[in-house]
């Protein structure tokens, strides 16, 4: 399973030792005195990895399903990201047309209710997660895996 909220990543850090890590601009701590680099990750090398690595697991195991999670932007006001959002759900469409194993689980935009606990962008209804897991149901036994159809969130 793959989502699209890691994808929203949208810097990678470079130490001076050369460790890299990946993350949001919010995730680090930039008064800790150390000298960074960053780098915005740029749409078209997420799409360049996405690809790699399902022609990868292709070669490696043909059969076994690849599931995107797709999370929508429809809450969120960041032009950057929405517009981001959009491009990787279109990506995926593409990607599930092009491997037979791969697909997209992802709802019409009104489905994506926000949470009643919180209002990150992000988090969304038990409404909207039912609905996901039905859909996951529906993938995965078009996959010949059997799976439960109902689901029960407390």
């Amino acid at each position: 399973m793959l989502d699209s909220f890691c994808e929203l990543t949208d810097l990678k850090l470079k130490l001076p030792s050369g460790s890299v890590a990946y993350g949001h601009r919010k995730d680090f701590n930039f008064e800790s005195g150390k000298k960074f680099k960053l780098h915005e990750i740029s749409f078209e090398k997420i799409q360049d990895a996405f690809d790699a690595v399902l022609n990868s697991k292709n070669s490696v195991s043909p059969h076994a399903p690849v599931v995107y999670l797709h999370y929508s932007s429809i809450n969120d006001t960041r032009k950057k990201y929405i517009s981001l959002s959009k491009s990787l759900l279109e990506n995926a469409w593409e990607l599930e047309n092009k491997y037979s194993f791969f697909r997209v689980l992802a709802l019409d935009s009104d489905q994506y209710l926000p949470a009643e606990t919180d209002n990150h962008p992000y988090h969304y209804s038990k409404k909207t997660l039912v609905a996901l897991a039905e859909k996951l149901s529906i993938i995965l036994n078009d996959f010949g895996i059997k799976s439960s159809r109902y689901v029960t969130l407390t």
